[in-house]
């Protein structure tokens, strides 16, 4: 017969070890934190933050062979976006209807067309196209001699409805770039600058009409997927406004 002493005594020792178990806890503070890239909560100081750490989310065994690209951006509305590439001469003459800058055009309007395509799945990546139809851009091109020459890549201002952006108007645009660019397996280096960190007046195109009126009514060529191409690093230590020109645009974008 059990006694009421070592009943007690059990009892007891249950509840100490029920006590002991721990409860889930209600802090939701850090939900969220290792979403991936294509989040549309993760702020652009985090995706630079994320990038630069070498912790996002691109497999790493594709990015054998992939240059590092910049993506360089100000709250003002100003993008600069370069790739290093090594493109076969074949896809440079391939372009040399659309004249000077020709491959930078080519890629600027695959972005433009990546948006487009993407634009009815993600509401933030439509609004990124908008504000890329909407904007002032251009293809740019490294004009100096030696490693800038294998760059090419597209800058934007934001202008119309977009002439001042929010935040996370900005964001939409840096996250669906960034998600276009680094589609390959190359790592992308955003950086923010401060506004005015470059202009597109400086390298060549005045008004967003000067830009359409360079394009010479070239028609943009079939995609080519150039991205596969951006096998050379871009320094993040860029002097854009002397280094590089604008080139304007195809004709049907």
């Amino acid at each position: 017969m059990v006694s009421l002493k070592s009943l007690c005594l059990y009892g007891a020792a249950l509840i100490t070890a029920v006590q002991a178990i721990p409860t889930p806890s209600s802090d939701t503070s850090l939900a969220g934190r290792d979403a991936s890239l294509g989040s549309s909560d993760i702020q652009p100081a985090a995706i630079a933050r994320e990038i630069l750490d070498g912790s996002d989310s691109t497999d790493l065994s594709k990015r054998v062979g992939r240059g590092r690209m910049t993506l360089q951006w100000s709250a003002q509305g100003r993008i600069f976006f370069m790739l290093g590439a090594g493109f076969p001469q074949s896809i440079i003459d391939s372009f040399a209807q659309l004249g000077e800058g020709g491959p930078a055009k080519g890629l600027m309007s695959e972005f433009w067309g990546w948006a487009l395509d993407h634009q009815s799945l993600n509401r933030n990546v439509r609004e990124a196209w908008r504000m890329t139809n909407s904007a002032t851009r251009s293809a740019i091109y490294g004009k100096a001699g030696g490693v800038i020459s294998n760059d090419f890549g597209f800058g934007l201002q934001t202008a119309g409805a977009y002439a001042n952006p929010t935040l996370a108007q900005m964001q939409n645009l840096i996250q669906a770039i960034h998600d276009w660019a680094s589609s390959q397996g190359s790592v992308v280096q955003v950086i923010q600058r401060p506004n005015d960190f470059f202009s597109l007046s400086e390298i060549g195109a005045s008004t967003r009409r000067d830009l359409e009126d360079r394009a010479r009514g070239s028609t943009c060529p079939k995609s080519q997927n150039l991205l596969q191409y951006a096998t050379k690093d871009v320094s993040s230590d860029l002097n854009i406004n002397r280094d590089f020109r604008a080139a304007g645009q195809c004709g049907n974008m």
